[in-house]
């Protein structure tokens, strides 16, 4: 049997009608994958007016472990408002950010064009990374002079990745 596709699972998100239906569909969106996925789950999670139905969809963020994955929730942490969301996006992006990952949060921070409170969320979620797997581009970021806020946000990251027993985390000195 084929895996129903992107647009199928987002039909059946929509017109379920109990939190338990809502998680059982959102899971298979996440599971799905990949920058649609995070988007659809970011779009109707946050037009729920029930509170119950939207945390159900950010626990669907749990589903969501790849690179492309990580790479797709970067770009929405700016555009969102809503503190349980932008909390969702960054303790995900903490245990699955990988060095692209960072270089990403890293780019769009720089950009001209993200807003003062849009800067301010990406260091925070380059300074919640848990991923020892970003460890290498945390350490070049610490190192970073142009941008010492995220510095000290990577800085933050890799102490804590340190403290916790990640593996061959990189020395990150003082810039």
């Amino acid at each position: 049997m084929d895996a129903p596709d992107l647009q199928s699972l987002v039909m059946g998100l929509e017109g379920a009608s109990t939190a338990e239906d809502k998680a059982l569909w959102a899971d298979r969106i996440a599971a799905h994958g990949g920058s649609a996925a995070v988007e659809a789950l970011i779009r109707l999670g946050t037009a729920q007016s029930e509170p119950a139905h939207a945390e159900t969809l950010r626990d669907a963020f749990n589903g969501l472990s790849t690179e492309e994955d990580m790479a797709a929730l970067v770009a929405p942490l700016t555009r969102l408002h809503d503190p349980d969301w932008i909390e969702a996006v960054v303790e995900t992006l903490a245990r699955g950010a990988r060095a692209t990952t960072v270089e990403n949060l890293a780019r769009l921070h720089g950009a001209g064009s993200t807003p003062a409170s849009g800067r301010s969320v990406l260091g925070w979620a380059i300074e919640r990374i848990r991923n020892p797997e970003a460890s290498v581009a945390l350490a070049e970021l610490a190192r970073s002079t142009d941008q010492p806020e995220l510095s000290d946000a990577a800085i933050v990251a890799l102490s804590a990745i340190r403290s916790e027993g990640g593996a061959a985390v990189p020395e990150a000195p003082l810039p």
